[in-house]
Order: structure tokens, then sequence, then C-alpha cells
């Protein structure tokens, strides 16, 4: 399915700038699984923090869509699946269905340092 990125990227003290990435991906990939394709595929300049991708470190946290969570263990497809059920303002559109966007930023209690990985020294 293809899926948009839009992507929160900023560099310390910037303001951020939205920055939207389209991917073909199946629905048990993680979101850690296609922002390591956006970074090798697309954009070898996103910087984002991952380690064990097991859901045990904690240094994939990001925001997804709004609420904290782990990429690498968020998938696309339950994503897209929560998504849709989240109330919508423009129901009424006839055609096909649009491509889904997951918005993708980092924490908002600590200080940006690039694009989603933030300062977590206070931690």
């Amino acid at each position: 399915m293809q899926v948009l990125f839009k992507i929160l990227r900023q560099t310390q003290n910037s303001s951020p700038q939205v920055q939207t990435y389209q991917l073909e991906a199946e629905s048990g990939n993680t979101i850690l699984d296609c922002l390591n394709r956006i970074k090798w595929e697309q954009d070898g300049s996103l910087a984002f923090r991952k380690n064990c991708r097991n859901t045990i470190c904690g240094s994939c946290t990001m925001r997804i869509n709004g609420r904290s969570a782990l990429a690498c263990k968020e998938n696309i497809g339950s994503e897209v699946t929560r998504l849709q059920h989240l109330p919508s303002t423009d129901s009424s559109k006839a055609g096909p269905a649009p491509i889904p966007e997951i918005i993708v930023a980092p924490m908002g209690n600590m200080p940006v340092i690039k694009d989603l990985v933030v300062d977590m020294s206070s931690f």
C-alpha cells in the first residue's frame, strides 16, 4: 500500500518544517522499518534513534499521529486502521480513498537536537 509520511524536521533552535515522503509499504512493516527505508532510499540526512528493535530500550520513542509510541512496535496496518476509525471532518467526498498519512514528530517534552532525535540528558 502507498503511505505518505509527514515528518516534522528541524535542527536545534530552529523552526520545524514538515517534509513528506511517499513509500510503498506492507501492512506488517513497522514505522521504524519505513523510517529506515526513507533514510536508505530517499533521504540520507533524516535523523532518528534506534537500538534494539525489540520494544525494550525505548530509544525509538517518537510522536506518531499525535501520540507517543515506539516506532519499532507500531506497524503500518494497525496505524492506518486506527486512523480510519478517527472522526473525519470531510467524509462526504466521493472517489478513491486518499493515501493514508502518518505524521511523525519528535517527543514533545525534550529539546530537539535534529529531526526526530531529542536531547535525553535530563532523562
